[in-house]
């Protein structure tokens, strides 16, 4: 879209640079453990206080949360949004802002990350972290919208409400079981590589 703008205003030809994070930081960060956890959740990552989060949020709360418990124990933990935030829900673990250390031990244990996300603007670093640290992931498009990725059972992109549950089942019962990716798999998102070839070609 932002490519055809481009042509279209300024009749210039654009390249899009990479959605990339450091990949390298994060694979040599020691992950920091967080006690008192329950033993099965579904993570989100970001705050209540922007308008498509808290439409996410609500979502994962009233919708998914009730009907996931009704086969399982599972809890939401959230990480981003300030303390005063009360969700006035005993399956919700509220962490309020969380250090990098401690978000990279949640994604590794989490069941999935969850991206229910119907509206919003941007990249979202979370799913790239995610995908570099090879944990479950399942996203609707609009949440996952611009990261190109390759197909993987470890990925579910849906906006269906059935098939998000039945994904999460499928993750909490089969997670242990599914093949870690590679990290060779995700030098595409490396800013350290994909700046050096943007230097490259200009």
């Amino acid at each position: 879209m932002e490519k055809k703008k481009a042509k279209i205003y300024y009749n210039v030809e654009t390249k899009l640079f990479p959605n990339s994070i450091r990949i390298v930081d994060l694979n040599k960060l020691e992950e920091k453990k967080i006690k008192n956890l329950p033993k099965k959740y579904i993570l989100f990552c970001g705050s209540y206080e922007y308008p498509p989060n808290k439409i996410a949020i609500n979502y994962l709360i009233n919708k998914i949360l009730p009907a996931i418990q009704k086969k399982d124990k599972i809890f939401l933990v959230l990480t981003g949004s300030p303390l005063h935030i009360n969700f006035k829900n005993e399956n919700v673990i509220h962490l309020g802002y969380v250090k990098r250390a401690e978000l990279k031990f949640l994604y590794k244990n989490a069941i999935c990350l969850m991206v229910p996300l119907f509206e919003g603007y941007g990249t979202r670093i979370k799913i790239l972290e995610a995908l570099v640290l090879g944990s479950n992931i399942i996203s609707t498009y609009k949440g996952i919208e611009g990261i190109h990725f390759d197909k993987s059972n470890k990925i579910i992109v849906t906006n269906n409400f059935k098939k998000m549950l039945n994904s999460i089942n499928y993750f909490n019962k089969f997670s242990k079981k599914l093949k870690t990716n590679n990290l060779n798999k995700f030098k595409k998102y490396s800013m350290e590589i994909n700046a050096h070839n943007l230097y490259q070609n200009i």
